[in-house]
């Protein structure tokens, strides 16, 4: 009897598969710009906790785009770090 409730449980348990995960999507995002015109596609600071730099950053280009061209520089912006985030302090020094 032992052996007949271990196999008709195992049964209705067969059936049950675990559900796939769905595969991870890359966030990505288009910004159009008129022609001879500059836009920025992102601000990224390098802070330690103490609003100090880290020095430059790497930035690659993973796709190049299809029309006109990318240039990377350094320029002028303010942080904006979630008020949760130990650098949060820096976003007040302007």
């Amino acid at each position: 009897m032992h052996r007949y409730l271990v196999l008709a449980i195992a049964l209705g348990l067969a059936p049950l598969e675990t559900a796939e995960a769905a595969p991870m999507r890359m966030a990505t995002f288009e910004k159009v710009a008129l022609s001879g015109s500059r836009l920025t596609l992102g601000s990224f600071s390098s802070l330690d906790p103490t609003c100090r730099s880290l020095g430059r950053m790497t930035i690659s280009i993973i796709d190049p785009p299809h029309d006109g061209h990318v240039q990377v520089g350094q320029g002028q912006a303010f942080p904006n770090f979630p008020m949760f985030n130990a650098r949060a302090r820096c976003n007040v020094r302007k």
